[in-house]
């Protein structure tokens, strides 16, 4: 049998949950280099699969939701991204509402893309998931 490895703990820099956080942080940084593509593959999608039927309900179900809860979130369910600003939250406490737009920005509807899209227009983030929004504060500009 051999014996387990060890790491001395003076050696150990970073543990798990800081590593994680680094790997977001990074994983964050690449994403916002890449807010013009994501904006325009967004009004692609929408445009490609979403009608003036679509557009007109997320137009609705958004202004719905915007205002029930102090802050609304709106999700990936996939999205690591979502998992840990969600966490965030419920780490702090906070009340809010989790709105899924779908498993993965590539997965969406018609209807789903049409809101992301109209996300995107009214909160001016290249990316939205996750996107905070709040009644106090107003929506999160990046």
């Amino acid at each position: 049998m051999h014996p387990q490895a060890r790491v001395d703990p003076a050696l150990q820099l970073l543990g798990q949950a800081a590593l994680t956080r680094a790997a977001l942080g990074v994983g964050s940084a690449a994403m916002g280099l890449a807010k013009p593509a994501f904006a325009a593959e967004a009004r692609w999608q929408s445009e490609t699969l979403a009608d003036e039927a679509d557009v007109t309900a997320a137009r609705a179900e958004l202004d719905a939701e915007v205002g029930s809860a102090p802050v609304v979130v709106y999700t990936y369910g996939l999205s690591p991204f979502s998992s840990e600003a969600l966490a965030l939250l419920d780490g702090t406490g906070a009340t809010y509402r989790a709105i899924e737009l779908g498993p993965e920005w590539f997965l969406l509807n018609g209807r789903a893309s049409a809101k992301r899209t109209e996300l995107l227009e009214r909160t001016w983030v290249g990316r939205v998931a996750p996107l905070l929004e709040s009644r106090l504060a107003g929506p999160i500009r990046s």
